[in-house]
């Protein structure tokens, strides 16, 4: 699902709710394997649902925003999800609230411990020595 702004007229404030769904699965994207918000009048909220094996090309496994107002998981279940970057979501937005409640996120267990920082695109800090001298 790809909700992008149009440049036709402003909209209102909008709202998209998938609840109580058995199962979302098997989606594929570029970006955001299965939702990619880019407006900031819409709101996005998945409630009570399985969502599995979906996955994007490059950015944001699962959701990918550049804008929104909202974005909310609540009583759900997520896993088996991948991407380069993000790989349960990849949000750039300054304006977006993101919500997680009540929800399971289970990252990719067929990781080796030792993988498990490039898969979730972590770093290490630079170590930067101060002298006071």
């Amino acid at each position: 699902m790809s909700i992008v702004k149009s440049s036709l007229s402003t909209l209102d404030k909008t709202s998209i709710k998938i609840s109580d769904s058995a199962t979302i699965t098997e989606s594929h994207a570029n970006s955001g394997g299965l939702i990619n918000v880019e407006n900031e009048y819409i709101s996005v909220y998945m409630d009570n649902v399985s969502i599995y094996s979906i996955s994007a090309d490059s950015d944001g496994g699962i959701i990918y925003v550049s804008d929104a107002d909202i974005v909310s998981f609540k009583d759900s279940k997520i896993y088996d999800f991948t991407a380069l970057s993000g790989s349960f979501m990849y949000s750039f937005s300054k304006n977006v609230n993101h919500k997680l409640e009540g929800s399971t996120i289970t990252c990719n267990t067929s990781l080796l411990d030792e993988d498990m920082l490039t898969f979730l695109n972590k770093q290490e800090p630079d170590i930067i020595e101060l002298s006071t001298n």
